[in-house]
């Protein structure tokens, strides 16, 4: 897979340990936002359709309109979390722990060596699935953009070998 051009300028020799994308769990969820939105506006637009030539229209058009706020909502939701499965990274360098989010590409950079590692986020489904989201936070405060990866357990001891690295590199450098 190609380093998104965001993130190039953190790779050190064009050689990052590790460049992860989001679980296929961020797409099905999506998917299935679209999927309720559009059967919810269905359902609305259809009401008020069956309601045929009745004098009292007044409730099948609350009834749609209401149908349709929520489908939108879904519907947003649904695109939201689509973007999100499509233009998200996380890259991982000897020195650096990097996300890349959103349609705006926001950038999010930790370096290891000022990073705590608190482990992994994962839900009872995400244990099934093999799914979970990093938490790391700089001792700043700052926090690592989340989002569903595969096997987390296996980036989480991938990312603690390049922050002990980078620590005793950081030493070294300063003896």
């Amino acid at each position: 897979m190609k380093t998104p051009a965001a993130l190039t300028s953190f790779s050190r020799d064009k050689n990052p340990l590790a460049l992860i994308t989001p679980h296929w769990i961020l797409a099905l969820a999506g998917w299935l936002w679209v999927f309720w939105g559009t059967a919810v506006l269905a359902y609305g637009y259809n009401t008020f359709i069956a309601s045929g030539n009745d004098d009292f229209l007044m409730m099948p058009v609350l009834i749609f309109l209401g149908c349709a706020v929520i489908a939108g909502q879904a519907l947003i939701t649904g695109a939201i979390r689509l973007i999100e499965y499509h233009l998200s990274y996380l890259l991982i360098t000897h020195t650096h722990a990097v996300t890349l989010t959103g349609i705006a590409r926001h950038v999010s950079a930790l370096q290891l060596a000022d990073s705590d590692i608190q482990g992994v986020k994962e839900s009872l489904l995400g244990r099934i699935l093999g799914y979970g989201a990093l938490d790391v936070t700089s001792f700043g405060g700052r926090a690592l953009a989340r989002f569903p990866i595969a096997q987390p357990h296996r980036v989480l001891d991938l990312l603690s070998r390049a922050s002990d690295a980078s620590t005793c590199t950081d030493v070294g450098k300063e003896s």
